[in-house]
């Protein structure tokens, strides 16, 4: 099976440490990055659908995605991140971001139409492997056999983005929606009332005896 030329950030002198989207702004909080991630990555999927990996606007939208994955790694100081789609929100491992962006509603539409219920990215992901995924999201997702994501990886050298099969729920959030469907355990039957005796049975009155008149 054949694939597409993977990007190689160092032939091109391009890595993704050296782009800082936030560089003399404020410092943004971590579902702000979250947010801003899941835009960046979604335009580079469509750009990598568009373009080759080793195009400009290619090669400049996985620099400002990989930084960005890198800063929510330093903020939560997390050895692996899986993102996963639960209840119109994305979930961050256990940190809900809404999906209010159109951008955040074009990464699930990705992630459906490869049958995707989430990815995990361990810390240290390189960003030849980040431009693999979105080559991946971007291509038609017909006539694939199950488990072609796992060999699409394998064959361009990603061991550090892995596709999962669940995803995580936050307890106190999307935890009480699930027990709302289950069952309510039957209730006790109530105690019968004690039975009490049968009364106790009368004698029949007995005739009087009629006293003989005098003759």
């Amino acid at each position: 099976m054949s694939y597409m030329e993977p990007l190689d950030l160092e032939k091109t002198g391009e890595t993704g440490g050296q782009y800082a989207p936030y560089n003399g702004k404020y410092a943004p909080s971590y579902p702000e990055l979250c947010s801003e991630f899941m835009t960046t990555l979604a335009k580079a999927i469509k750009n990598t659908a568009l373009y080759t990996l080793s195009h400009p606007v290619v090669i400049e939208s996985l620099r400002k995605t990989c930084a960005l994955l890198g800063m929510i790694f330093d903020a939560k100081k997390d050895i692996e991140l899986t993102l996963s789609f639960a209840s119109d929100s994305w979930l961050f491992n256990d940190t809900p971001v809404p999906a209010v962006t159109q951008e955040s509603q074009n990464l699930n539409a990705f992630f459906k139409a490869h049958h995707l219920q989430g990815l995990t990215f361990v810390d240290g992901v390189q960003c030849f492997e980040v431009g693999a995924l979105c080559e991946f999201l971007g291509a038609q997702s017909r006539n694939r056999p199950e488990g072609y994501v796992t060999e699409f990886f394998a064959g361009k050298g990603v061991v550090n983005i892995r596709p999962e099969a669940t995803h995580y729920v936050r307890e106190g959030v999307y935890a009480p929606q699930a027990q709302a469907y289950r069952a309510a355990p039957a209730a006790a039957p109530a105690a019968r009332p004690p039975v009490r005796p049968a009364a106790e049975t009368m004698p029949a009155p007995q005739a009087r005896p009629i006293a003989a008149k005098p003759a």
